[in-house]
């Protein structure tokens, strides 16, 4: 997990059961939220422009790392259900 920001300034914190966040390290100070269930591995984009989120539900999502705005659902098949079925997540070096 890439758990700090590619700058060193911020960091990934799973708050609760349905709800990541970013927190500036310096000010301990939240800069923003993401609305998501079941966290299971969080990655920042090389250029730290975006945040993945990968659930135990087989799905992931892609979101604004400053805003907390989601930009993509990811998920392969919207019919299999699964609770326990951890989604990996990582960003290609050019943060696509």
């Amino acid at each position: 997990e890439q758990s700090f920001s590619p700058d060193g300034s911020a960091l990934i914190v799973a708050d609760d059961y349905k709800r990541t966040l970013t927190v500036n390290i310096d000010a301990v100070d939240t800069l923003a939220q993401f609305e998501f269930e079941k966290t299971q591995t969080y990655s920042w984009s090389p250029d730290g422009k975006y945040v993945a989120i990968g659930s135990t539900k087989l799905f992931s999502e892609i979101f604004d790392a400053n805003t907390g705005q989601l930009l993509y659902h990811l998920q392969d098949d919207a019919e299999t259900q699964c609770d326990g079925c951890n989604t990996e997540v990582i960003f290609s070096n050019n943060s696509k």
